[in-house]
């Protein structure tokens, strides 16, 4: 699977982050267009 370079962002940002991001926050991040993701990245985070 490959990421865009938005998703690359987000990512990178993620790796560097200890705090949890409030699903809101990670639709803004990842636009409302993909949610699969904002999921992905949510269940990550725990």
């Amino acid at each position: 699977m490959t990421m865009t370079t938005e998703e690359r962002l987000v990512d990178e940002r993620l790796a560097h982050t200890r705090t949890r991001i409030p699903h809101r926050v990670l639709k803004v991040y990842t636009g409302s267009s993909n949610p699969d993701l904002a999921h992905e990245i949510a269940s990550l985070l725990g």
